[in-house]
């Protein structure tokens, strides 16, 4: 009795162990799919109501145990050197899927414009440096493997962009492609800013 009792508790553990090697291993694919540039022109030259956007996502504080950390920045293909979103992302393990955590930078944000071109920028500074945007951290699961999705949580992403009152995000990333769907939306609940049609593709450069 003890002894299919203790092999029992080997196989669980093992299935947990293998579970917990599983979600590191994802972890880390996740953040190599977020990692690099991508663009939204393809989709912009079939349908002008999206804009060619670049997106830059670079990892800094590569030496950190605690998942990944990575400096983001948007900006239009016609502005690169004034970009319109910059944040910080920590991307981490959260219950058996993932969260990509959103943080504000401090200071004069100019000092970061094309930070991923020098990462050296984000020496001296850490996590503590940084202001979390409460509510809009975005939850992922893994769908099939290859592709993660999720979304903010709720409504608890403040904005005050354009009359809006909270923001949602809803996410899919792909080995060469992210699909953001970024939207304001005032008290009532109505859409004040955002993409209309479905989210913005960005194919990987």
């Amino acid at each position: 009795m003890k002894a299919a009792a203790l092999l029992m508790f080997l196989t669980l553990f093992a299935g947990c162990q293998s579970a917990k090697g599983r979600q590191s291993s994802q972890l880390e694919h996740l953040a190599a799919a977020m990692t690099g540039t991508f663009s939204s022109a393809a989709q912009a030259s079939v349908n002008p109501t999206y804009f060619p956007v670049q997106l830059v996502m670079h990892p800094i504080w590569t030496d950190r145990k605690d998942g990944h950390w990575l400096y983001v920045e948007q900006a239009l293909e016609t502005a690169l050197d004034r970009p319109y979103r910059q944040r910080v992302y920590h991307v981490r393990t959260s219950g058996a899927g993932f969260a990509s955590e959103v943080y504000e930078l401090p200071g004069d944000l100019a000092r970061f414009v094309g930070a991923f071109r020098d990462p050296a920028v984000f020496a001296g500074m850490g996590p503590d440096d940084l202001t979390p945007r409460a509510g809009c951290t975005i939850e992922l699961e893994c769908a099939d493997g290859r592709t993660y999705q999720g979304a903010t949580v709720g409504t608890g992403c403040e904005s005050t962009r354009q009359g809006a009152s909270y923001v949602t995000s809803v996410v899919e990333i792909r080995d060469n492609q992210v699909r953001s769907w970024d939207r304001g939306f005032d008290a009532d609940g109505n859409q004040v800013w955002g993409a209309i049609e479905g989210p913005y593709i960005f194919d990987r450069r």
